[in-house]
């Protein structure tokens, strides 16, 4: 009797099936996966960012129509060029977003968005009276604030855009620490002129008081 062969002698090389991924396959799965990811990555960025440049808009606006409410035009200054910082008491009064610290010292506020800002009545050649706010930019010699150019362009946009209903912004002044009237905004505003400098020292809105 002839002896039997074992099972693999006789089985075709062909047959042979190959368990699991390849290592060309496995590299094409994971790239999906990380093109995927990345995907997400950039678009909860954008989302993110988007939602940091409204609400730093809403709340200057908010501001603005807050200290109308509490502060009456009589109590304005008249004589120009003369200014009087109200940070302090807009702060006791409620009228700052409770998660906003104050400096009392400098009268300068601090959100959670980063943006260090100044509330102020004003009476300007042009603008008497009229209720300011000054947003420090990364260059600002009076305290430096953690914005991007692309945020300050995406900022005032958003600043026009919110007030174009009520119209009750006056002028936006953006200074860089060479130019304190590098660009100068009057109403109507048209977006697409925004063009905050590398140097930005800071980005002044002017409301109606």
């Amino acid at each position: 009797m002839l002896p039997k062969r074992e099972l693999t002698d006789i089985t075709p090389k062909s047959a042979v099936r190959h368990i699991g991924f390849s290592l060309i396959e496995a590299a094409i799965v994971l790239g999906i996966i990380g093109l995927v990811l990345g995907g997400i990555w950039i678009a909860t960025s954008s989302i993110t960012q988007a939602r940091k440049i409204n609400d730093m808009a809403s709340a200057y606006l908010q501001i603005a129509s807050n200290t109308r409410r509490l502060i009456p035009i009589s109590n304005y200054p008249t004589t120009a060029p003369t200014s009087t910082y109200i940070t302090n008491t807009l702060s006791k009064a409620g009228v700052l977003p409770g998660d906003y610290a104050i400096n009392t010292s400098t009268q300068i506020a601090s959100g959670p968005s980063g943006a260090n800002f100044r509330v102020f009545m004003v009476c300007w050649a042009g603008s008497c009276p009229a209720l300011g706010i000054a947003i420090f930019g990364p260059s600002s010699p009076v305290v430096a604030t953690n914005m991007t150019i692309a945020e300050c362009n995406q900022l005032v946009r958003k600043l026009f855009a919110l007030d174009r209903d009520t119209s009750n912004v006056i002028s936006v002044q953006i200074a860089s620490t060479t130019n304190v009237n590098y660009q100068l905004l009057y109403p109507p505003f048209n977006a697409s002129s925004v063009n905050c400098p590398s140097n930005l020292s800071y980005i002044t809105v002017l409301f109606q008081p």
